[in-house]
């Protein structure tokens, strides 16, 4: 929690009695090669290209490997990529217009990254020279207004503390977003705010369990940390659908998927909220928006499958 942050009603748990607007009941299952289980040991992300909106997933392995793991499509065949490997889940946001990037942390503490295009030809992993983690690093395309432009959110490798870099074709130095956290923190693209020029959004779970946000203009300067509420045991997820609003989501003390919804400029739009499902997971959720429509993705604790949800219809709120 930084010590800079404007605390907005943080009593605890502080969950509202609502419930996520155009929320599914059901989750459905995450599958490869034609219908096997997508069974992961972690966090599973998925992220669709802007051109034609082809999936990719990437998982870690559900067993002892550390292996990460990969598929094309909606439930086409596994695969790896240069035997990388990770004790964390691996991430992947768009690039360009047809591309993916795909990020994880070394065994080594440092964050790799490559690129992956539709027809799979494959850049081979790069090093984010002088950064290093020890969790997964979160990253975000910076919409279809900057395409081959990301930013990437982690939490250092030797402290509590938060980093921030910019990609436009090289690293630039990254920046300490003050705050401090115990989880990987989060960050979206939001094309909607700042009167439509466009935002970053990153979140965080504070060390006192609060989710905290922060907001950066596009070509400006972090502003400070302010509290959500909520009370979590793993880091939030941040989605944006292209209507403006954007959708939270994080493991609470539960076991439980728990919602909160933002406006454009930051607002509660609802309280927190849990999941309409029962699915009690094991890890972080991940959040992928698909024009107007937000999908969870979460794996569960008892078995390490993979499932998702529209939790977001595009609505108002």
């Amino acid at each position: 929690m930084a010590a800079t942050s404007v605390v907005l009603g943080t009593s605890s748990p502080a969950f509202a009695a609502t419930n996520p607007p155009g929320e599914e009941v059901n989750y459905h299952p995450e599958v490869f090669n034609g219908g096997f289980p997508v069974q992961s040991a972690g966090t599973i992300a998925e992220a669709r290209t802007l051109s034609r909106g082809v999936l990719l997933r990437a998982w870690r392995a559900n067993d002892d490997s550390n292996n990460l793991w990969f598929s094309y499509g909606d439930n086409l065949n596994a695969f790896r990529l240069d035997n990388a490997r990770s004790a964390n889940s691996p991430t992947v946001v768009p690039f360009g217009y047809n591309q993916w990037a795909i990020f994880h942390r070394g065994l080594d503490n440092h964050i790799y990254y490559g690129f992956m295009d539709e027809s799979l030809h494959w850049s081979g992993w790069r090093e984010v020279f002088g950064q290093t983690t020890s969790l997964t690093p979160a990253v975000t395309q910076l919409g279809a207004e900057h395409p081959f432009e990301l930013y990437m959110t982690y939490r250092g490798s030797s402290s509590s503390s938060m980093w921030g870099t910019y990609f436009n074709g090289v690293w630039h130095d990254s920046v300490n977003l003050g705050g401090a956290t115990n989880h990987s923190p989060a960050v979206a693209w939001n094309p909607r705010s700042n009167n439509g020029n466009g935002a970053l959004w990153a979140a965080h779970t504070g060390t006192d369990g609060h989710v905290y946000i922060n907001t950066q203009n596009y070509g400006g300067n972090w502003l400070a940390w302010f509290s959500v509420g909520g009370n979590l045991i793993s880091g939030p997820a941040i989605a944006t659908s292209n209507t403006g609003n954007m959708q939270m989501a994080g493991r609470a003390p539960d076991n439980h998927v728990w919602y909160q919804e933002l406006n454009s400029g930051g607002g509660h739009a609802s309280g927190w909220a849990q999941d309409f499902d029962s699915l009690t997971v094991g890890w972080a959720p991940f959040l992928i928006a698909v024009g107007g429509i937000i999908y969870t993705i979460a794996t569960a604790s008892n078995d390490h499958r993979g499932w998702y949800k529209r939790s977001f219809n595009g609505g108002n709120w």
